[in-house]
């Protein structure tokens, strides 16, 4: 939400007659059922009833506080990872918490790590990992300013992927009104290039 803001606060700007309504949730909507107009969510649309466009893509970051590294020690490899607090997203189709996106030479690498807290949103997770409770995998939007000021360090920063993408999606097979056409064409053309 917080990277996309920008963006919607100048499309209120350069069409002050169109009522913008912000519902922000992990909560993975049924936008035909629930008749949204269109829906920001990271993935891509594997519904055939929907359409879709790339948006922003972001890079996550695995993060602690000073505070707990001095404490418990600095993770030098995933693995490390078993033997410290971790907070966790729940996987908002499965329920159950989200893998944390980790590489070997080229490869994903799964490691079972333990659950000190699950949390539905990365500025939950962000807040716990500042407050010295554990260590998070967010987005590097959402702690850009702890990193900036010292409250958080990124650690193992070698061995996460870096690809996440935002996508725009709506019905499919919909007539665009003429409101809801501006509203993609601006998020399109405000949309930020995949991270390298």
């Amino acid at each position: 939400e917080a990277m996309l803001l920008p963006a919607l606060a100048a499309f209120m700007r350069a069409n002050p007659g169109i009522r913008l309504e912000i519902d922000a949730s992990d909560r993975l909507v049924d936008i035909i059922a629930e008749g949204f107009d269109a829906v920001i969510r990271t993935g891509e649309p594997t519904d055939s009833r929907l359409m879709g466009r790339g948006l922003g893509g972001f890079c996550h970051l695995i993060v602690a506080a000073p505070t707990y590294l001095a404490e418990r020690g600095r993770p030098q490899v995933p693995e490390d990872l078993r033997n410290h607090a971790c907070l966790h997203h729940r996987h908002p189709g499965t329920g159950k918490p989200e893998p944390w996106p980790f590489h070997r030479k080229g490869h994903d690498l799964a490691v079972d790590l333990p659950v000190a807290a699950i949390a539905a949103t990365a500025q939950a997770r962000a807040f716990l990992a500042v407050e010295g409770l554990g260590i998070a995998c967010v987005p590097a939007f959402v702690v850009a300013p702890f990193l900036s000021d010292g409250r958080l360090v990124e650690i193992l920063a070698g061995h996460v992927r870096s690809a996440g993408r935002f996508h725009l999606i709506w019905p499919a097979g919909r007539n665009l009104s003429p409101r809801i056409r501006a509203f993609v064409d601006h998020m399109v053309a405000h949309a930020d290039p995949p991270p390298g």
